[in-house]
């Protein structure tokens, strides 16, 4: 199963307090770096089975655990050798076993965000169980760790209209031009590292999903006439957590911090821009 490719949040650098207030929240020590295999498991890189799921369980994982790792962690979690690796933690179990108690662990939990969804916990907890199979859909693709490209193979750098420079700083531009700012605004890109002005996803296959401080979630349509670009005027109850996942629901790459959506952190492309500021990994990746 082919790893799907994620959403990144695309951001050009604004002014310094903007930076500042990019991925402000804690970066949990990864206690589980590999060591050797466990017992009766094998160290042969590999993929993960097609049926089992594990593979999108593991994609917004993989915004950090990439490789090589990025924003605090300090490991890999892109092929099914490391998740059947011994755990630095605990040497008695499996990578894939230490994960699965922290994607539950309500004080400690991976993502940093909160417990992971009960259908990834059993997707993952079935495919251990299982005795972690592998497949042949191919490896674990990591959008991050490619070169630049612009995979539209179209720029737009017209008037800033409703259609915007795609992967440029939002809000830094309006505020100075248009005296206005958005609450959340950003570009959403196929591939982690796009140049400015290239145009981002346009086919309806994503939204930008925004969960605030009172649990409510909100839908933000990624244009399919607008470079790929998504805005919000809203104001959410915070602080709020933001994932992008696809048009049905399937697939999800979640942002491991929280906002506040102030001191301009709602500027998504301040921090995603294409080699990625302020330790984001690079652009918002569709899943």
């Amino acid at each position: 199963m082919k790893i799907p490719v994620r959403l990144v949040l695309v951001a050009s650098l604004g002014c310094a307090a903007l930076v500042a207030a990019c991925y402000t929240g804690p970066q949990l020590d990864d206690p589980y770096a590999p060591l050797a295999a466990a017992p009766g498991t094998t160290s042969v890189e590999g993929s993960f089975d097609c049926a089992s799921g594990v593979a999108d369980v593991l994609s917004s994982c993989q915004t950090c655990h990439s490789s090589p790792p990025t924003g605090g962690a300090s490991n890999s979690l892109m092929t099914r050798a490391q998740l059947m690796a011994r755990s630095a933690s605990d040497p008695s179990k499996t990578v894939a076993q230490v994960s699965l108690a922290r994607m539950q662990d309500a004080k400690n939990p991976m993502p940093p965000t909160g417990v992971a969804s009960a259908a990834d916990v059993a997707k993952l907890d079935a495919w251990i169980k299982a005795g972690m199979p592998g497949g042949d859909c191919g490896g674990g693709t990591n959008v991050f760790a490619g070169g630049s490209v612009c995979t539209s193979g179209r720029t737009y750098t017209g008037k800033e209209n409703n259609n915007m420079r795609p992967g440029e700083a939002c809000n830094a531009c309006h505020k100075k031009e248009r005296k206005k700012t958005f609450a959340l605004a950003g570009t959403i890109y196929p591939t982690g590292h796009e140049p400015n002005d290239c145009v981002g996803v346009t086919d309806g296959s994503v939204v930008v999903v925004v969960t605030d401080g009172a649990g409510k979630e909100t839908k933000i349509p990624v244009s399919t006439r607008e470079n790929g670009n998504f805005v919000s005027q809203t104001s959410f109850a915070k602080p709020v957590h933001v994932r992008v996942e696809s048009a049905d629901g399937s697939k999800k790459r979640a942002m491991a911090t929280e906002l506040n959506l102030a001191g301009g952190d709602g500027d998504c492309n301040t921090c995603h821009t294409e080699g990625g500021t302020n330790k984001a990994p690079g652009r918002i990746a569709a899943p």
